[in-house]
């Protein structure tokens, strides 16, 4: 949500609109309704001109990005993009109002036959009701054309990950290059998703306090502690360097590094870890890590979940972990 209480002047708000250097931040007086209803007036003036029935699903999906840029952070809509891609080449050259659940059932089984996971479908899916309830908004349609029935959640259910030891992460870590270290590191010790370290700028360092402020999914601002006198000096070198702008960029894009599987799995094979790695893979580590020492409400904050069930996954690694050990001692 872009509307939040204004932190100093109480009964007062500000309103984000846009994000990065397009940000605007409108203070506004009056109640949180008004607030919401100015936000959407603000809105429908910097939305695309208004679109028609007639358009085919391509045209519309490529408005629908445009007014999705708003709302959401450019990680989130790069994301979304990819997802619409994927629906263009079997919707692209219907009308909307013409998309029926036969439809979307025959988008499925096409996804399923390529080999495409139920999880992966079901996201573009979230992506189609997303263009439905942005089309009921603009007045393309008066009501979604269809009922978009996505597969249930005991076939998209993700398997526990297998988590490395806090050695092998150590070990993997070191093997990374030293300009990319110190963002890995952020995600292991402070549970930063991908997107959320790579976009870390200077002004989310505070170095005399000793905190980071992160901005994550649904824009939600977490503020987390800077652990230990490296990770301090590793922040406080960069921030002297860049002066502005992304703590970790790319000197060929003049922009945040955008893939970074590739150093990470390159760093588990130098290692000598031999199993599938991912950034993501840190976070579980550092939830896990977190949860032997504290509670699954410590974790929940560090993490930034809004939902202690999301949380909950870290009592069935703790559990994979320890069997895991237990194993080899028998082994033995």
């Amino acid at each position: 949500m872009s509307v939040r209480p204004h932190p100093t002047r109480e009964g007062a708000w500000y309103i984000d609109l846009g994000y990065g250097k397009n940000r605007e931040r409108i203070p506004f007086e009056g109640s949180k309704q008004a607030a919401l209803e100015y936000e959407a007036e603000r809105k429908k003036v910097m939305r695309p001109v208004k679109v028609s029935c007639f358009e085919m699903v391509t045209t519309l999906i490529d408005r629908y990005l445009e007014s999705y840029k708003l709302d959401h952070q450019p990680a989130g809509h790069d994301t979304q993009k990819i997802r619409c891609q994927h629906l263009k080449p079997f919707f692209g050259r219907m009308l909307l109002q013409n998309i029926s659940a036969h439809d979307v059932e025959k988008y499925k089984q096409a996804r399923v036959a390529a080999e495409i996971s139920p999880s992966t479908i079901n996201k573009e899916l979230c992506a189609l009701s997303g263009l439905f309830k942005w089309a009921e908004e603009m007045g393309v349609v008066d009501s979604p054309p269809c009922r978009i029935k996505k597969f249930p959640g005991k076939m998209t259910k993700a398997p526990v990950p297998h988590v490395p030891s806090r050695e092998e992460i150590d070990s993997i870590i070191a093997e990374v290059p030293a300009k990319k270290r110190g963002l890995f590191e952020l995600m292991f010790y402070l549970g930063l998703r991908r997107n959320e370290a790579l976009t870390l700028r200077v002004e989310n360092v505070n170095l005399e306090r000793g905190i980071l402020t992160v901005r994550g999914k649904g824009n939600r601002q977490r503020i987390l502690p800077i652990i230990g006198e490296e990770m301090l000096a590793e922040l406080k070198s960069r921030c002297e360097k860049t002066k502005s702008g992304y703590l970790w960029e790319s000197h060929l894009t003049g922009t945040h590094f955008k893939d970074i599987r590739g150093s990470l799995k390159e760093a588990a094979k130098r290692a000598g870890v031999d199993c599938r790695v991912y950034s993501h893979l840190l976070r579980h580590a550092c939830g896990t890590e977190t949860l032997e020492t504290g509670d699954l409400r410590d974790v929940q904050v560090l993490l930034g979940h809004t939902s202690s069930k999301t949380t909950e996954i870290y009592t069935h690694i703790r559990q994979d972990r320890l069997k895991r050990v237990m194993l080899k001692k028998i082994d033995r």
